[in-house]
């Protein structure tokens, strides 16, 4: 599993837990009649909505940090050439060629 997928699931994860929690507490209180149940039903509503767009903020984040750390390791990769052995013009003395 890549580490992209399993992050998406691990967020997915916890806006479920945050936004079912929520629910089920505004429930709760609708059915003890609390005097506060419409506005928790309204946090309710808005969470639904910010929960999923603030996780996908972290997770686009995410990826543009971890693109600009390849990018960077990857120009680092680049300037660092191997030596490559010189090639030397003149033939040696020993040479049968110059015979």
């Amino acid at each position: 599993m890549t580490p992209q997928r399993r992050l998406k699931q691990i967020l997915a994860i916890i806006a479920l837990v945050i936004i079912a929690g929520l629910y089920i507490v505004t429930l709760i209180l609708a059915l003890s009649g609390n005097e506060h149940t419409k506005n928790l039903f309204t946090a309710s509503i808005i969470t639904t909505i910010a929960v999923p767009l603030f996780m996908y903020v972290v997770y686009w984040v995410y990826n543009l940090v971890k693109g600009q750390a390849e990018e960077a390791r990857n120009q680092a990769g680049e300037s660092e050439e191997p030596e490559q052995p010189s090639v030397d013009s003149e033939q040696s003395p020993d040479d049968p060629e110059d015979n």
